[in-house]
């Protein structure tokens, strides 16, 4: 007999659909759910199949909970809650949970199972990495050096022509030792390049700040020039001075933004400022400093702007402040945040 088959996972690149995809099954146990929001739902899940899989997945952690009947489906809108009897070492427990509770549960589920996926692959690619609210600093070869902020990673690649850093996750700072074509043998005359996502930064001087989002990467002068291009578009190229700012993702480039030139000094100082930044981008930074996973349920309120400086010791305070700022609520949860 053939064993039964197994769902393909998913890749890592898909991270953001299984949240999503997570937030859905939330939203549809609510009792405000309205045929609109299931018209919504059912447009979401034929775009991709990648979304009807994450979706699938979703489903599956909500049974495996115990908040499914034994037909496996969603239950009818309007229960309030659901009972099952599972059977344990000694004897039968029964439980009952609530809709709102038994949802937050597959979120964090589905949070956690995200979660350990990219740690992973972390494990296998990178050369140095951080924990969650941890800093480091790392000699490379070369005499340069990275300054590693919280749950970050980088690989190391150098051989006799190039010297490339591939930023995996997170923020860096790096101190680049610069190229000097014209001096003695022990001259340093290889580029120096930060890999990330979808293109690449090479050192003009020495510093400068490079940092992953969930849908695009920045590039922050500070001391000396950047060039930052495309993978795909080399050829076009961007110079970041010290206190400019440059974004890009795989369909291209912002226009450059004015920080000021004290921007490397806060980073290192560690201070966490947000200019009119996106929800969404604040607590991507927000939690590799937080020993809890934040989510935002809501994707009009990920869209909303931030403004404010925070330590980065003290994400729960930030989070408390931004909450009030927005007139948002927070879910405290077991390793999970959850801004309503």
């Amino acid at each position: 007999m053939n064993p039964p088959s197994q769902p393909t996972p998913l890749s890592d690149a898909d991270d953001d659909i299984r949240l999503q995809a997570a937030a859905w099954l939330v939203r549809r146990a609510d009792e405000d759910w309205l045929p609109e929001d299931e018209q919504s739902l059912q447009r979401w899940l034929n775009a991709d199949a990648a979304n009807r899989q994450a979706y699938a997945h979703a489903q599956r952690i909500w049974a495996e909970l115990g908040t499914l009947g034994q037909s496996g489906l969603l239950p009818e809108q309007g229960a309030e809650m659901v009972s099952e009897t599972k059977p344990l070492l000694q004897g039968t427990v029964r439980r009952r949970m609530l809709w709102k509770g038994a949802g937050a549960a597959v979120f964090a589920a589905g949070a956690m199972w995200m979660g350990a996926g990219s740690q992973i692959m972390l494990a296998f690619e990178a050369d140095y990495r951080t924990g969650v609210g941890e800093r480091r600093e790392v000699a490379l070869p070369d005499g340069s050096r990275v300054h590693l902020g919280g749950d970050s990673a980088v690989a190391v690649r150098y051989d006799t022509r190039h010297r490339q850093v591939t930023l995996l996750r997170g923020e860096a700072l790096f101190d680049a030792k610069p190229v000097n074509a014209s001096g003695g043998p022990d001259a340093e005359r290889r580029p120096f390049v930060v890999a990330a996502a979808d293109g690449r930064t090479r050192a003009l001087g020495t510093r400068f700040i490079v940092e992953r989002l969930d849908a695009r990467t920045q590039v922050t002068g500070v001391f000396h020039q950047v060039e930052v291009s495309l993978d795909h578009l080399p050829q076009d190229v961007v110079v970041v001075s010290p206190g400019q700012r440059v974004s890009y993702d795989r369909l291209g480039m912002t226009a450059l933004q004015v920080l000021g030139e004290d921007a490397g000094q806060s980073w290192q100082r560690g201070l966490l400022v947000f200019e009119r930044a996106m929800l969404a981008d604040v607590v991507g930074r927000l939690n590799r400093y937080h020993t809890s996973r934040i989510v935002v349920r809501d994707h009009a309120l990920a869209q909303r702007r931030v403004s404010g400086v925070f330590l980065q010791s003290d994400a729960q305070g930030a989070m408390q402040a931004i909450a009030q700022e927005l007139g948002a609520r927070l879910l405290q949860l077991p390793g999970l945040v959850m801004l309503l």
